[in-house]
């Protein structure tokens, strides 16, 4: 698969895993069950890894329109 690809299916990606912790944040907070707070970090730890993928592509996709 080529680079450019690449790095657009990492920016999908990272924009599910931000949507999916939202939701799941929303849903706990909403809802308050038994170990909310479990529920709560690994909805943390989805944005996280969501910004930190479409973070990286960016930074790809810009650098390389230096390149060019």
């Amino acid at each position: 698969m080529p680079n450019k690809g690449r790095e657009l299916l990492r920016i999908l990606a990272g924009g599910y895993l931000i949507f999916t912790g939202v939701q799941l944040a929303r849903k706990v907070l909403a809802s308050h069950p038994a170990h909310s707070t479990f529920f709560l970090i690994a909805s943390g730890v989805c944005v996280a890894v969501g910004i930190w993928a479409i973070g990286i592509s960016v930074k790809d996709l810009i650098s390389r329109k230096d390149e060019d």
